[in-house]
């Protein structure tokens, strides 16, 4: 079992492209990423290696960074981390032995971001014009409009979506949306303040995946839906854990993958490099500024905030909430996902009363896009009712 402590160099949302002792290898990730924008770099676990479009490297002993990280760095993000660096890690074996936790904008993540930000409406004029029976709507939930989007006919039993950090109903689940309406009542939902549930701007209170969650269940009522499943990625998925916990005669099964268990004090520095969207690479302030203009950088910090107190707290995200799940748990990771480590998925495995783990061993962060079919299949008979 791990603990936040032991496991505190893992950190949410986190990239370490690292060979644990040759068992997980060296990571890349080009697709969607979800929940966060960070990467752990760690040097002296391997030679030095590149990443494909993600930003993320290993560091020789020697501080040496790959260009592709480079490139993805503004000149004042960079020279902040390697100032931050020098101040704790001056030595030539704490620079070996010791992690620099670095900013990552990987293009992919990037690529996630800018679709769940921009023509937010365009998943779902693309579900109507393939003929499905979708509709969008506004659902008042706990004094909020949130945008929801739900395909499949109403007879079907629900399955309720969680969208990760940023994301929308339609970006993050189009093929759920698109696949599982024969099955299911799909329902997803732009979280509080993201995507079309604006206003409000996004806040990010102490217990913030607590009042996503309780958002969700607010929409599943509203809806009428006393029994459900429940379908989480990445920060959807913590927030989908703390569902199960709290609403334990409503949810029927829960399917995870991307979420963090625990995050660690290591964790810190790297959520600091990130604050400023001064630093953030051109691509990705021209997708987020013109949605959410002057609420963007308050945002964010706050963000950065709520996520420095949960680590000031002990780092528990949702350990305690996992542990109180009662409903059967399927829990899907990607081997070589550079954002969720294995260590993750595994705890929840261990430590939820009623849980399987299916691994793929080529899938990285976005396993319910790329391998959207079985997925789905896997979905379709867990979640059965």
């Amino acid at each position: 079992m791990s603990s936040p402590n032991a496991s505190s160099r893992w950190p949410k949302c986190a990239s370490a492209r690292a060979s644990r002792a040759g068992a997980e290898g060296a990571r890349r990730d080009t697709m969607p990423g979800g929940g966060g924008a960070l990467a752990t770099v760690h040097s002296g676990q391997s030679q030095a290696a590149t990443g494909q479009h993600d930003g993320s490297a290993l560091l020789q002993p020697g501080l040496t960074c790959t260009g592709r990280t480079e490139t993805l760095l503004s000149s004042g993000a960079r020279h902040r981390i390697w100032a931050n660096f020098d101040r704790r890690h001056s030595s030539p074996r704490a620079r070996s032995d010791k992690m620099l936790t670095v900013w990552k904008l990987r293009s992919a993540l990037q690529s996630r971001l800018s679709a769940a930000s921009t023509a937010p409406t365009r998943g779902a004029r693309a579900l109507a014009a393939r003929g499905m029976c979708t509709s969008a709507q506004k659902v008042t939930a706990n004094g909020v409009q949130l945008h929801v989007v739900t395909s499949g006919d109403a007879s079907l039993p629900p399955l309720l979506c969680m969208p990760g950090g940023l994301g929308t109903a339609e970006t993050d689940f189009g093929p759920q949306l698109r696949e599982l309406s024969d099955s299911f009542q799909v329902v997803s939902c732009d979280p509080r303040g993201y995507g079309q549930s604006r206003p409000p701007v996004r806040d990010f209170p102490p217990d913030f995946y607590q009042r996503d969650a309780d958002d969700a269940a607010a929409v599943m009522r509203a809806l009428g839906h006393e029994r459900y499943a429940v379908m989480g990625w990445s920060d959807g998925a913590i927030a989908a854990v703390m569902l199960a916990a709290s609403q334990r005669a409503a949810v029927r099964q829960l399917v995870i993958f991307g979420g963090n268990a625990y995050m660690g004090a290591d964790d810190a520095d790297a959520f600091e490099a990130m604050r400023d969207i001064g630093g953030w690479s051109k691509r990705m302030r021209e997708t987020h500024l013109p949605v959410y203009g002057e609420d963007l950088q308050p945002m964010w910090s706050a963000a950065t905030d709520a996520w420095l107190g949960i680590i000031a707290k002990g780092g528990d995200v949702c350990m305690a909430q996992a542990r109180a799940v009662e409903c059967p748990a399927l829990v899907l990771h990607g081997e070589k996902d550079p954002i969720c480590l294995s260590e993750h998925p595994r705890w929840f495995a261990d430590n939820m009363a009623d849980a399987r783990l299916h691994v793929f061993p080529d899938g990285k962060h976005n396993i319910h896009l790329k391998y959207a079919a079985e997925v789905n299949e896997m979905v379709r008979s867990f979640a059965a009712p």
